[in-house]
């Protein structure tokens, strides 16, 4: 299967990944969530549960904290740097552009 995304922990069997797109036209520079460009890998109780987990709030939080930093020049897209997008109790949201000119590659996986 292929995974769009950056890098989890090694041993993490449950994970969401997507690539977004660093979209830098216009007045407003912001990060684009492509919906077909993400995956989740696990056993399927485990993924609906992560993912129960990312829509009630996590992910629209990573993604408007990976807006605020693109647009005040943390994240530069000839980078290489990891940001960590949001953290809880239970999970943590991080990204990397991989100095891909243009994209933030985005993975969200439970604490163990």
């Amino acid at each position: 299967m292929f995974y769009f995304g950056y890098a989890v922990p090694e041993g993490t069997k449950t994970f969401w990944g997507c690539r977004a797109i660093l979209d830098s036209r216009g007045k407003d520079p912001y990060v684009d969530f492509v919906y077909d460009r993400q995956s989740i890998i696990g056993e399927l109780e485990d993924t609906k549960v992560l993912s129960a987990w990312l829509n009630s709030g996590p992910l629209r939080a990573a993604l408007d904290k990976a807006t605020e930093l693109f647009r005040s020049y943390m994240i530069n897209a000839s980078e290489r740097e990891e940001f960590v997008l949001y953290e809880d109790d239970r999970g943590i949201v991080i990204s990397n552009p991989n100095a891909s000119y243009g994209y933030l590659y985005v993975s969200a996986y439970f604490k163990e």
